[in-house]
């Protein structure tokens, strides 16, 4: 969303291009944010045609405001607050959206106070109702209810905030944590999602009650701080190994390991949060009852040692612990996994279920879901083993037993079938569609759910019912966009070329790295790429799906498996007469004053030549979001908008025959005023422990450079702390003395002040105690004296020309074939590379050697006296004048300056891979020997 500052003028050239666009330094005074949808401003908000949601949008003023909400739909509610500057005050309205499936709705909330007036936009985008749409309204709706029940406090310049007055860090940590799965994290920018400042609130708030207890060095102690640290409600001890583990997870699930605390007891301030976390395990191990307990040994219970466990505290330290050592690398103490699996071993019952404090009392599925399943996968027991089919049969078994209505229950079935099984089904019940059609009907209208069994409260019930909803235990899988040519679904003949594009799918926690593409959904994946084109030899009704895969797995270094998400879209492929199809093109960008061309020429269709007589004949646009198309006709149009915002547009073509109209219009957007640059991090890079590799922000541009925009910064966080405060250039340098997968992530700021951030990964790679490296000696591409007819080598036929380069190309591919096995980490090349200094000579033997570095092996070429030919050096020419001539009939060039220009290069390939490899610490040399 674009913030606009309606007073301010800005002067020169830019003034009419950018009216309304804040400048670096504009006054704050007044600042008026909008909740984004999934943390993402380019996200519209979900609804379905006739249903009621809530408009959120926040405001920072110490005073009365007054405020109007544009619906975008021609109706407007205005209203007056007494808001406060301390946080970004809500300023909500419910509206009905009504229309067709697919229209974008561009709201704006707008503030005056204080002399000034400010807005902000919310987007709108009506969908087909759905299980999916009405989950997501739902969790839409309860996030913002959340967010209004924050208790928010500033001590000693920190911000923080809780929920609830009682079990406050179980409340804090599950609303932080619903919060950050779906997307609103630390390291965001508050200034374009106010949900942010909630979060690292609540974050604070956590860290602020942890304290420091003192664990022996045989105990759990894995660091050798001698301590760990304890985490739980000030008000109460009892709730000690209840809370920890939820803390745990919401401090994981921040995303930023780097992060250093500014709050918190000795210990604890000044420390990151990687290391928190760390002393957080080692004081669930610490806590974990021993060999002195007996039966109870291996389980937690209230407090730490208590003496006898049971399963429904035993749930909240295997996840926080799990949490931390898949995301985090946190190391558990070594006995912890073992006792564990001995006591879940001793309380699963014979049905399959587990209880609560032997295998025969309180079996249910809260426990054998919440620590049954998660804890024995977390002890590293397999899937398949018989303890976890029988657990997952005794819930199926027993599906109607104390589960609806239970939120404990609810919330440790997704646990278990989403993060730990993968499963949509328990085996006759498809877990989350079922919870969906229970808990939409029991959300009250502001956004919340009442107190279920054993969920303690509203707050916490509504957090917990957010994150069954979003069916995110602590990281949010992709979301895939399926289009085929713009649209859900296409009516074409057959062999008629379509469009298949997944380029609006949008990220989760990872990156997507795959874009997969099924013509039949029969589960055999056939093409691959963020758009491609097929067609259909058949009639029929193709269903396609699309699979989006992430890079969960690398991020984690193989801990999780990789993330997906599918969406299909539909092909009816029949004999004519098909309706036209409309292609609006965009989205568009542009500027105030300055007239956009829009560009309908991809529509087309499918009964013209050579399937048919027909054509399109009208194209007619709306330009006004109106519904009706009568602002622009033409298949190529301008239009200018005198404000800046974002506006939605749609086409609607018309062919000469029957059927004569398209059957659903090409709906985009245009976006006029300033626009954000884009930034680019580039990656993912991959190098060794201590090596330091260059990282590149440099593709990064601003959209708005035509008009005289451009980037002004660059800020890299390098230390994953959600700061961008480690490198302030385009290209910084990056080493790490650990191997692992690090993130780093990038800002970019404009002239305007507008940014954007990009992230990407750094694979730091042990380097392995056997390696290898190869040498070649004495390649002597080329043929005796310099040649007078061309280039001094041949591909193919006979002679010493053909010979060396065969050799060198047989040479290459074997040295690649051999470097799975042998880890060949570089490649001498020693002796006579060529055998004139003639340059084609040069040129050939780059070619050949570069396959190399397609392989990722860097070769360090040597100088060899043939590379300076004796028969270049003037002395030698004057002494035997044939050799003059020699050099000046030769066809090539000949000289020895051609082997640095050809192989030392500094954007060479293999100079940069030499680079990554030996960073500073290698250096050339000029042998005296050969001048």
């Amino acid at each position: 969303m674009k913030k606009m500052l309606g007073l301010l003028t800005i002067i020169l050239i830019l003034g009419s291009i950018f009216a309304g666009i804040p400048l670096v330094a504009a006054s704050v005074g007044l600042e008026v944010i909008c909740v984004p949808w999934r943390g993402d401003e380019s996200l519209p908000h979900p609804t379905y045609n006739g249903k009621e949601i809530t408009l959120k949008g926040t405001v920072r003023f110490e005073g009365e405001v007054s405020w109007e909400w544009d619906f975008g739909d021609g109706s407007i509610e205005t209203g007056t607050a007494f808001a406060t500057d301390d946080y970004p005050f809500p300023i909500s309205a419910r509206h009905t959206y009504t229309g067709a499936v697919g229209t974008v709705y561009v709201a704006k909330l707008t503030v005056t106070a204080g002399g000034e007036t400010k807005s902000d936009t919310y987007l709108v985008k009506i969908e087909e109702k759905t299980r999916k749409v009405e989950a997501d309204i739902a969790v839409d709706e309860g996030l913002w209810w959340l967010y209004q029940q924050q208790n928010r406090y500033s001590s000693d310049g920190v911000d923080s905030g809780y929920w609830s007055t009682f079990y406050t860090v179980a409340h804090t940590s599950a609303a932080v944590q619903a919060f950050e799965n779906n997307l609103h994290k630390p390291f965001g920018d508050p200034t374009k999602d106010p949900y942010v400042d909630c979060v690292r609130r609540g974050l604070n708030y956590l860290i602020a009650q942890m304290y420091k207890v003192d664990i022996p060095s045989n105990d759990g102690d894995t660091n050798g701080n001698g301590y760990g640290l304890a985490c739980h409600d000030p008000s109460s001890s009892w709730c000690e190994m209840y809370e920890i583990g939820m803390a745990m997870m919401a401090i994981v699930s921040s995303d930023t390991p780097g992060r250093v605390a500014v709050v918190g007891a000795e210990g604890v301030v000044g420390r990151t949060y990687r290391e928190i976390v760390q002393d957080m395990a080692d004081f669930c191990a610490y806590a974990q009852n021993g060999p002195e307990a007996g039966f109870y040994e291996g389980g937690w219970r209230y407090s730490r040692n208590y003496g006898t466990s049971d399963n429904s505290v035993t749930q909240w330290p295997i996840m926080g612990m799990e949490s931390a050592e898949a995301k985090w690398d946190i190391t558990i103490a070594d006995f912890v996994k073992p006792r564990l699996e001995g006591w879940l071993n001793r309380t699963q019952c014979k049905c399959g279920g587990f209880g609560y404090t032997d295998p025969y009392y309180w079996v249910n599925i809260a426990k054998t879901a919440g620590a049954g399943i998660p804890g024995l996968l977390f002890c590293g027991v397999p899937e398949t083993d018989p303890r976890i089919t029988n657990a997952i049969s005794f819930i199926d078994g027993n599906w109607f037993s104390d589960n609806f209505g239970n939120g404990y229950a609810m919330y440790a079935v997704m646990k278990a079938f989403e993060e730990f099984l993968h499963r949509e089904s328990t085996g006759s019940h498809i877990w989350w569609d079922e919870y969906v059609d229970y808990l939409i009907p029991l959300q009250c209208a502001d956004g919340y759910w009442g107190t279920m069994s054993w969920s303690c409260s509203p707050q916490l019930t509504t957090a917990w019912m957010v994150m069954v909803l979003t069916k995110v235990m602590y990281d949010a899988p992709p979301m895939a966009v399926a289009k085929v040519n713009g649209f859900d679904e296409v009516r074409v003949d057959m062999n008629q070329i379509l469009l298949f594009d997944g380029s609006q799918s949008k990220e989760g926690t990872y990156k997507i790295v795959k874009y997969e593409w099924d013509w039949e959904s029969d589960g055999v994946y056939d093409a691959e790429g963020i758009t491609v084109t097929h067609s259909f030899a058949d009639y029929g009704i193709y269903t396609i799906t699309l699979r989006v895969t992430d890079n969960r797995d690398v991020v984690t270094a193989g801990k999780k498996p990789a993330m997906s998400d599918t969406d299909t879209c539909i092909v009816y492929v029949h004999p004519p007469p098909h309706p036209p199809i409309a292609d609006a093109n965009g989205p568009y960008i542009g500027w105030v004053g300055v007239p956009v061309t829009l560009d309908g020429s991809k529509s087309w269709d499918p009964n013209a030549p050579p399937f048919g007589s027909d054509e399109i004949v009208s194209w007619d646009w709306d330009l006004d979001n109106d519904g009706e198309f009568d602002d622009a006709s033409g298949e190529i149009v301008q239009y200018t908008w005198n404000e800046p915002g974002t506006y939605p547009i749609a086409l609607w073509v018309r062919a000469k025959e029957e059927p004569y109209d398209c059957e659903k219009p090409s709906r985009t957007i245009v976006i006029i005023g300033n626009h954000e640059p884009v930034a680019d991090a580039n990656g993912p890079y991959e190098t060794w422990v201590s090596q330091t590799i260059r990282l590149d922000g440099s593709h990064s541009y601003d959209p708005d450079e035509p008009v005289g925009d451009r980037i002004v910064s660059y800020e890299w966080d390098l230390d994953n702390d959600g700061e961008f405060d480690d490198a302030s250039v385009a290209n910084p340098e990056f080493h790490q003395e650990k191997e692992g997968v690090y993130i780093v992530r990038l800002r970019v700021t404009d002239t305007f002040g507008a940014t954007s951030t990009d992230w990407t990964t750094v694979t730091i790679k042990k380097i392995e105690e056997e390696w290898s490296f190869a040498i070649i000696t004495d390649i002597h591409i080329g043929y005796g004296i310099p040649d007078f007819d061309g280039k001094g080598w041949k591909d193919d036929g006979d002679g010493e020309d053909y010979w060396f380069t065969n050799k060198l190309n047989k040479t290459v591919e074997k040295i690649i074939s051999l470097n799975n096995v042998y880890s060949i980490r570089f490649v001498v090349v020693l002796g006579d590379i060529v055998d004139t200094a003639e340059e084609s000579e040069f040129a050939k033997a780059k070619e050949i050697l570069d396959r190399l570095n397609d392989e990722g092996i860097p070769y360090i070429p040597i100088f060899g006296n043939h590379e300076a030919w004796p028969y270049t050096q003037p002395d030698i020419c004057i002494v035997f004048p044939d050799l003059r001539l020699w050099k000046e009939q030769a066809d090539n060039a000949i000289g020895d300056r051609f082997f640095e220009e050809y192989f030392f290069k500094e954007d060479s390939k293999n100079m940069k891979l030499i680079e990554e490899l030996f960073g500073d610490s290698w250096e050339k040399m000029h042998n005296p020997e050969s001048s």
